[in-house]
């Protein structure tokens, strides 16, 4: 898994990315007016519980197609000079330290260029870039866009962020590269949730959770922006609405795209309470113990399904590929949890006793 995380931090400056901007009431009263191949819409949850239809301008931009070929960043700098933006380029180059600034700097002129090209010389009102301003309140936590109504939330982030800083740095850096902006919510039953459509948004609820499930959220919802990532650019499942796969989080049956994500997904917050169980004095290591130990069984339930997947060739050879740095992975912890499961609480010692009967009770019923 951290082979993964490597491979893939090391291809975040790639590109090619997707935009997607949400539109403005007023562009969305004239939505004729625009060409229907670039605005999509979906249903999403709202601040208040309820469901809304939000409209988004969505393009594939590939940073001019015959930058494609560039087999590293050395030589992505090298033929971006040479282009008609390269003076841009070169002028963020000087008033940043850091080159990827100057990258994601240039990918925002490109998009206002792009949005001003399809809505016209006034569409500044018309959209949020992604990279461009907010009509909302925000701060910063590291490069990190913190979208907020309270002091307090603010707070709780920044030190959930340092936290993972601190005591699980590669997971720190895998959401320092896929997580772009936290939105947050307080609402009764809903935990956290992202879209493939708006890469980068992690909405997280702060209603009932603690601090040490903020972590958890933090890094769950990261590992689909992560995921999400490489959907974007590659096929890695063959999707179809067939409930066969059991999931172990929801306790209930689900199609191959439910399982892959959650396979994956989830393997991100076990990796991450790997790292933090590493530390013998870290506070809530009695949580990060349990969440270890229930995410290894969950997980290890799901390798044969994963296995059944590629089989049905639900599942891509890419797809497949990807999956097995995770099953490798979880595999491999198996003397950390039997040594974990150990030192638990008896509290916790019977909650993973009776997950471990439960995904025992389902293996054999439905020949897992």
């Amino acid at each position: 898994m951290k082979e993964l995380i490597q491979i893939h931090l090391k291809e975040s400056w790639n590109p090619t990315i997707k935009v997607v901007s949400e539109l403005s009431e007023e562009v969305v009263k004239n939505l004729e007016s625009y060409p229907s191949n670039f605005i999509s819409s979906k249903e999403v949850l709202t601040k208040n519980g309820n469901f809304a239809q939000k409209y988004f301008l969505s393009s594939q931009i590939q940073l001019w197609g015959y930058l494609s070929h560039c087999e590293d960043q050395d030589e992505f700098f090298e033929v971006i000079n040479e282009t008609e933006y390269g003076n841009d380029f070169r002028l963020l180059q000087e008033a940043s330290a850091d080159p990827e600034s100057a990258i994601l700097g240039l990918m925002e002129k490109v998009i206002e260029s792009f949005s001003r090209r399809l809505l016209g010389q006034n569409s500044e009102f018309a959209l949020q870039l992604e990279f461009g301003e907010k009509n909302i309140h925000h701060k910063k936590i590291d490069h990190f866009l913190f979208h907020y109504d309270s002091d307090e939330w603010f707070h709780r982030t920044k030190d959930a962020i340092n936290f993972l800083k601190h005591y699980a740095p590669i997971s720190y850096s895998n959401l320092a590269a896929f997580t772009k902006e936290i939105i947050p919510i307080k609402e009764e039953g809903i935990v956290s949730y992202s879209s493939q459509e708006i890469p980068g948004h992690s909405i997280i609820n702060y209603g009932d959770r603690k601090f040490e499930n903020l972590i958890d959220d933090l890094i769950h919802e990261n590992g689909h922006h992560f995921l999400n990532n490489i959907l974007n650019q590659k096929d890695l499942i063959n999707e179809d609405d067939d409930d066969i796969f059991y999931s172990p989080w929801r306790r209930a049956f689900r199609p191959i795209r439910g399982i892959y994500h959650g396979y994956m997904t989830f393997c991100f917050g076990l990796f991450l309470f790997d790292e933090l169980t590493e530390n013998s004095n870290i506070e809530y290591r009695e949580f990060f113990s349990l969440r270890f130990a229930e995410e290894f069984l969950m997980l290890k339930f799901c390798i044969p399904q994963i296995s059944e997947g590629f089989r049905q060739k639900k599942i891509t050879k890419d797809g497949i590929r990807i999956a097995n740095f995770a099953t490798d992975y979880i595999l491999s912890l198996q003397p950390k949890f039997e040594s974990l499961k150990n030192y638990l609480n008896i509290k916790n010692q019977k909650e993973i006793t009776n997950l471990e009967d439960h995904l025992k009770t389902v293996s054999d019923k439905y020949e897992i």
